[in-house]
């Protein structure tokens, strides 16, 4: 597996937004990649409910993000907040806007 440094990894951001691929739409990758690796590791957990502790940065909008594909999936889960809401950055809080708009 690849492991980016932080320098690395926002220089691979900032080229994908060149190319026209947006943060957003890597939030939304991620979310989806990590939606489907849960329910691949924890299939035989059908109808509990999933909790997801989220930060105010962009990694807890990763976080917000797969708990909403899995929500959309037919899982009952929930996201929370661990931190200050004020301190969300742009990218987390729209992230937070879609989720309550389906009731995660």
């Amino acid at each position: 597996m690849k492991i980016f440094t932080i320098p690395q990894m926002k220089k691979a951001e900032r080229l994908s937004d060149e190319m026209g691929v947006t943060y957003q739409r890597l939030m939304e990758n991620a979310g989806c990649a990590a939606a489907a690796y849960i329910r691949k590791r924890l299939r035989s957990i059908v109808g509990k409910n999933f909790m997801i502790f989220c930060g105010s940065g962009n990694n807890g909008a990763d976080g917000v993000a797969a708990a909403r594909m899995l929500h959309l999936k037919g899982r009952r889960v929930s996201a929370f907040l661990v931190g200050n809401r004020e301190h969300l950055t742009k990218e987390s809080a729209l992230q937070w806007h879609i989720a309550a708009n389906y009731d995660v």
